[in-house]
């Protein structure tokens, strides 16, 4: 796996942060409304264009799925993949 990107980082952290406020169970959460690739880009001081690249890496992965308009994120394996590819990050 290559390293990790700071755009997709950022942007899994928030997605985690989000999900953490709704947990499905213990590996996984939901947010309610899906932020769009746009929002989420201008919370990780990105573009839109860098954001879509990275969410495809993400729900490739299986680490974030849509549902109806919410976003399910594994949040556990999410965080599994900062820490492998970040080392020293909380």
């Amino acid at each position: 796996m290559s390293f990790l990107t700071y755009v997709l980082a950022q942007a899994a952290l928030s997605l985690v942060r989000q999900a953490r406020r709704n947990l499905v169970d213990r590996q996984t959460g939901i947010i309610e409304l899906a932020p769009t690739h746009a929002d989420l880009a201008a919370q990780v001081g990105s573009h839109r264009e860098e954001v879509t690249r990275e969410m495809s890496y993400l729900r490739q992965r299986s680490l974030v799925k849509k549902a109806g308009r919410g976003l399910l994120v594994r949040v556990r394996a999410v965080e599994d993949l900062y820490r492998r590819e970040r080392p020293g990050c909380k």
